[in-house]
């Protein structure tokens, strides 16, 4: 079993109208400095912001038609990361992985992979 944080970047809209109106959000005034409840670190953009809900950290721009969510988890490998974030991103939301390429280790991360999901 392996630690992921699976990063889920989503462009749709109307799928992720029902998790923002679920929660509060913090938008912050300059790049500041932050980490997932298990101690990843990222830095939230000036102007954008950033809900943290369990296990998940969503960040968000100040359009409002797309997000970037760091989901903390273990898994088997990286592609079931990636199909356990999106279950809890978007509970219901079934986006089916077409393609996942092996990336080379780098900045601390052991497995590493591209992926690409069905629009």
């Amino acid at each position: 079993m392996f630690r992921y944080a699976a990063v889920v970047i989503a462009c749709v809209l109307l799928a992720c109208s029902a998790y923002a109106q679920q929660t509060t959000r913090e938008r912050v005034d300059k790049d500041s400095p932050r980490a997932t409840p298990a101690g990843a670190t990222f830095t939230v953009p000036t102007a954008w912001a950033m809900t943290t809900k369990d296990a998940m950290v969503v960040l968000d721009p100040p359009e409002t038609d797309s997000h970037v969510a760091f989901v903390d988890l273990q898994a088997k490998d990286a592609d079931a990361a990636v199909a356990a974030a999106w279950a809890l991103y978007q509970p219901g939301f079934k986006r089916p992985l077409k393609l996942s390429t092996p990336q080379a280790p780098r900045n601390g991360w052991e497995e590493r992979k591209a992926s690409i999901g069905d629009a």
